[in-house]
Formats: structure tokens, C-alpha cells, sequence
């Protein structure tokens, strides 16, 4: 199964101490609304947080896509035809994605929670996003790489 995928580059960053000052996003889901929604949360972030964004609609490509590239953050829906977000985020962790994985459910239960903790995600966040939430996890990648 092949996806369009999609790049967006929200603001231009410039480098920092020999590495780019911006954050590289990958954002994964099936529901075009849903990465709509979530772009226009991160088109916003970006005022603050210069990032560069790409999209897919399947965890196949998120695979291929975050092992061609080096993100600094996945957001990841959870329930995706074929390979589904835990599946796909388990599959990462075991070939050292250096990413920080972020799934994203409308399932709001603790079991929820544990699975994706089970299956290697860094966090865990409901949808629609909540632009605080992703805005702490922005800044704490940022403090990471030591660009805040």
C-alpha cells in the first residue's frame, strides 16, 4: 500500500552549532481532516518552533519514511489500516528510531495508554490535538537538541 506523502516547510531555520535549527515532523494518519486539523496546530507552532513537516497516510510509508529520514518527532494515529500506528512504532523502536514517537487516538482509556506505552511510544495524546500538549513536547525535543 503506497500513500501520497507530503512535505510542508513552515518556516526556515537556520543552523545551529553545525545542525538545523528547525525540527524535522513527521505526521502519520489516515483521516485527511484529522492531518489537516493536526497541520494547522503545527503551522501554528511554528511561529515559535520553526519546523519542517511531511505527511503519510499509512504506517507502510511512515516506516519507510522515518528510516529514510531523521525526524526528531512521529505523531502517529493509532488505528491505521494495514500497519496500524503501534504496530508501526514497535517496528521503530526496534531499529533504533531515534525519534520521539507520539501516538494519537480518540481512545482516551489508561489500557489505551499502556498499549502504546507497551509498544515503544514516547507519549500519548488524544485527539483533536491539544496545541499545549504538542507544544510541550516541541519544547522539550527543542531543549534536547539545544535549540531552546
Amino acid at each position: 500500500m503506497t500513500a501520497a506523502s507530503t512535505h510542508a516547510n513552515f518556516q526556515a531555520g537556520k543552523t545551529h552549532q553545525g545542525q538545523s535549527a528547525h525540527l524535522r515532523v513527521l505526521l502519520v494518519d489516515d483521516s485527511a481532516l484529522t492531518r489537516q486539523f493536526t497541520l494547522s496546530v503545527l503551522n501554528h507552532l511554528a511561529e515559535q518552533h520553526p519546523m519542517t513537516v511531511d505527511t503519510a497516510e499509512c504506517g507502510e510509508d511512515s516506516l519507510d519514511m522515518a528510516l529514510d529520514s531523521q525526524y526528531d518527532l512521529i505523531l502517529m494515529d493509532v488505528e491505521m489500516p494495514g500497519i496500524g500506528g503501534l504496530k508501526a512504532c514497535e517496528m521503530l523502536k526496534k531499529r533504533q528510531c531515534d525519534a520521539r514517537i507520539v501516538m494519537l487516538s480518540g481512545r482516551t482509556s489508561a489500557e489505551a495508554h499502556r498499549e502504546g506505552r507497551g509498544a515503544g511510544c514516547d507519549n500519548y495524546l488524544t485527539k483533536p490535538v491539544n496545541e499545549a500538549d504538542l507544544r510541550s513536547i516541541v519544547s522539550l525535543i527543542e531543549l534536547k537538541k539545544g535549540l531552546a
